[in-house]
């Protein structure tokens, strides 16, 4: 089976803050120059390679606004508590990524009905916190509780690396999220319970998404190309 797509399109997160800032003014969505935090309604917005616990994150379009803040939502600290409590003796590097995508599949299975029926309840844009997606959720809400578990990790000190949620999406299918880990070695990882897929960026089975980043494989030759074209 060939892959999705070769030039998956990663503008996803900055035409959502392009939306926020025609939408709301300066007190509701703050931006300031490229690449500094952008905040929405006081909290800062979650995109790649930001920080997960204490944000916000949005869609391109106007849907629910996911809250991941511990401090708030004591929920998602106790599903970490029950991810340390499991591991036991184990060694973390070992255990703690596949346990923490197996744990999220079971808490929060893909259920896009149940997604879809409370934010039939919600105004555009209303803040919600992740805990509410517990017992169903889609793309979006498991990857943001793997990475909420795996930023606690890191910050308790039983995982070294970095981690980030990445999206983007494909033309005539439409838009995805996921998890991407980078181990203190630089090794990439991919946690991707919405389509069962854990493991290395290389490891990639063909039929799934494209995890590539820009900068990455394909996605560099696609963009080279672009610019020797001239159409980049």
């Amino acid at each position: 089976m060939p892959e999705l797509d070769t030039s998956p399109d990663w503008g996803k997160t900055r035409r959502m803050k392009r939306r926020l800032a025609d939408t709301y003014d300066k007190k509701v969505f703050r931006k300031k120059r490229k690449n500094e935090q952008s905040y929405f309604q006081g909290r800062p917005i979650i995109a790649r390679d930001t920080p997960i616990n204490g944000g916000v994150y949005l869609g391109e379009g106007a849907r629910e606004a996911i809250v991941v803040d511990e401090s708030k939502d004591p929920s998602i600290q106790r599903v970490f508590q029950e991810l340390i409590r499991c591991m036991g003796s184990s060694d973390p590097k070992t255990f703690l990524l596949s346990a923490a995508w197996k744990l999220v599949l079971e808490l929060m299975p893909y259920d896009s009905a149940n997604v879809n029926r409370i934010v039939k309840t919600l105004l555009p844009d209303q803040k919600i916190y992740l805990s509410a997606f517990i017992g169903g959720g889609v793309c979006r809400h498991q990857a943001l509780l793997i990475g909420y578990l795996l930023e606690k990790c890191i910050s308790q000190g039983f995982l070294n690396g970095k981690v980030s949620i990445d999206r983007n999406s494909v033309s005539n299918i439409g838009g995805h999220a996921w998890v991407r880990y980078v181990s203190s070695a630089g090794e990439v990882f991919i946690l991707d319970p919405a389509q069962r897929f854990i493991g290395p960026l290389e490891e990639k089975r063909d039929g799934l998404w494209s995890y590539r980043r820009p900068s990455e494989g394909r996605g560099m030759f696609n963009k080279l190309r672009s610019i020797l074209s001239g159409s980049f």
